[in-house]
């Protein structure tokens, strides 16, 4: 075998490793895109359902209980569950978007040149595809969390003075 020759096999093989790692790669963020639009992002929506559902019950114990006797009092309580609820709805409404990575552009597909980068250059763009997915995705994670948060602590606070209230 000539100089010529071992060389051309080393350079296929080069770029069948890339490949390989490239595959390998793809194949952990697509993990990781997987655990956060089926797993996390769902258990978000499940807890501010439950903060909804625990600051709508509160509100039904206060309205009862306190239906003919209004006190000034009261007005604090009704300030945060309702803010709670309103934090809550906006978490749902506007952090919802998910993105699924990708390459959906026939067009896009289209501009691949046939050589032998061919196969890299798209497991690459994929790679990039699915990237901005997990980064998207994690930031409206982020913020619904943070929103998640307030409206749980408004909640406990209420929690707490509901226990105050009915103790008296």
């Amino acid at each position: 075998m000539n100089t010529r020759e071992s060389k051309k096999i080393k350079q296929n093989r080069e770029v069948l490793d890339y490949e390989h790692n490239l595959k390998l790669h793809l194949a952990s963020e697509n993990r990781v895109l997987d655990a956060l639009t089926r797993t996390v992002m769902p258990n978000q929506i499940s807890i501010i359902k439950t903060i909804l559902w625990i600051n709508f019950l509160m509100l039904g114990i206060i309205a009862q209980l306190y239906r003919s006797s209004w006190s000034q009092s009261l007005t604090g309580f009704v300030v945060l569950a309702v803010s709670s609820i309103i934090i809550c709805l906006v978490a749902m409404a506007f952090f919802r978007d998910i993105q699924l990575g990708g390459l959906n552009d026939l067009q896009a597909m289209s501009k691949y040149k046939d050589n032998k980068w061919t196969k890299s250059q798209a497991l690459f763009d994929f790679l990039s595809s699915t990237r901005v997915a997990i980064d998207s995705n994690t930031k409206n994670q982020n913020r619904r969390s943070d929103l998640t948060n307030i409206a749980t602590i408004f909640s406990i606070i209420n929690v707490i003075y509901l226990a105050f209230i009915l103790s008296n």
